[in-house]
């Protein structure tokens, strides 16, 4: 019998005697499906692609646990920093000294901000130098009122290497007749590039010593940032550093410090999938369409196959298997188009930028240099099983209708 219902499905499916009309609205149908589900793979993958890589780019170049003194700022924090290198969880340590301020040069100028670690521990941030660092950061070892610029902010300033630049930072001193900023001049010996236009756009790093004077830190720096085996499992460190610690802390962990970054990219990714999921759904009522059409003219072909024995669950299953077999040779379509669309969505987009001159993906807005795709397994097996439980509820009222058709009132006018 599933035999028998398959074949007369097949046959009302693609039959060349079907009528046009109603074929053209199948064709629709599962074209609709198919260009819906891989316009939802492809961006989806985009939208997985966009989140791994600002992740990756957010845990290189940022600490994935921020430790805080209380009290204030950390002045002796060599015990603490001694403690926390010898954890086997901690890959990298390191005290830090930030402030922001307003950098000016060839008459431009804007906010940066400052960060300084000590040398040893600067030249291990390979962040900084993976990329096309132009100069050096061996001054660094000393005193001396030199600073290093993110590339895109050097070129904001106009500047290059051996140029002088004015860092203004309002943290100034007290004097009677107010609160003054502190002005200093320094030399550019190096320009990084981490990769991610955010920090190389606003990023700017000065040596340890120098940053403790004029910041007046003394002996002390704002913080200690710490590079974790794995950055996922900062909420446990911190209860173990917690139980060892007697000090008064404070904890920043890399989720907490930008969370309303990774949120914005979970709701433009949540809005997508919805609004995407849309052009299924109109490919599905299509389904409906045709199949209420198919049943009209096919009414006289059910009657006859009722009256040759042919049950209400058989009729059920015929016209199921007709819609079914829509979305799901759609859905099938739509994931090897959707898979290979994002697999080459890179070189289509180089290719259409040739073709056409324009620029489709600015790295300005979206701080990255490339388009970035994902693909996941676990996603694609989602959606497939969305568009296929869509079209299989489509399919049920067309489907009850053909089984509830009285074969005496479909051969009266015969």
């Amino acid at each position: 019998m599933l035999a028998f219902n398959g074949f007369i499905a097949w046959r009302y499916l693609w039959s060349k005697r079907t009528d046009s009309f109603i074929s053209i609205i199948r064709t629709f149908s599962l074209l609709g499906i198919a260009l819906g589900v891989a316009t939802l793979i492809v961006v989806m993958s985009v939208m997985n692609g966009f989140r791994q890589e600002l992740t990756q780019k957010v845990l290189d170049f940022n600490s994935h646990l921020s430790i805080f003194d209380g009290e204030g700022d950390f002045q002796n924090y060599a015990k603490i920093l001694s403690q926390l290198k010898e954890m086997p969880e901690v890959l990298q340590a390191i005290p830090v000294i930030e402030g922001q301020g307003l950098l000016s040069a060839h008459g431009k100028s804007l906010g940066v901000m400052i960060k300084s670690f000590p040398f040893q521990d600067l030249i291990k941030r390979e962040v900084l130098f993976k990329q096309n660092l132009i100069g050096d950061f061996s001054s660094f070892q000393e005193s001396g009122n030199t600073i290093a610029l993110g590339r895109h902010l050097a070129e904001k300033l106009h500047v290059r290497v051996g140029d002088r630049v004015s860092f203004l930072s309002p943290d100034g001193n007290v004097t009677p007749f107010g609160v003054l900023p502190r002005l200093q001049s320094f030399k550019v010996v190096a320009l990084f590039e981490s990769g991610m236009f955010e920090y190389d756009s606003a990023t700017a790093f000065i040596p340890f010593a120098a940053a403790q004077t004029f910041f007046h830190k003394g002996a002390g720096v704002d913080h200690i940032d710490l590079f974790l085996e794995n950055p996922h499992q900062s909420e446990q460190l911190v209860e173990k550093i917690q139980s060892q610690t007697p000090q008064s802390l404070k904890f920043l962990s890399w989720t907490e410090a930008h969370a309303s970054f990774f949120e914005i990219v979970k709701i433009e990714r949540n809005v997508m999938f919805i609004i995407l999921t849309m052009i299924i759904l109109v490919a599905v009522f299509n389904i409906v369409s045709g199949l209420v059409m198919l049943v009209k003219d096919k009414t006289q072909d059910i009657a006859i196959l009722k009256t040759m024995g042919a049950g209400q669950q058989s009729i059920l299953k015929i016209f199921l298997c007709v819609g079914s077999s829509i979305g799901i040779l759609g859905t099938l379509s739509g994931v090897a188009l959707g898979v290979l669309v994002a697999s080459n969505l890179e070189r289509l987009r180089q290719f259409v930028q040739s073709l056409t001159g324009s620029t489709l993906f600015n790295q300005e807005f979206y701080f990255l240099t490339e388009l970035p795709v994902v693909i996941n397994g676990g996603e694609i097996l989602g959606i497939c099983t969305m568009s296929i439980g869509f079209s299989f509820l489509a399919t049920l009222y067309p489907a009850w209708r053909a089984a509830k058709l009285n074969p005496v009132q479909a051969l009266r006018y015969e």
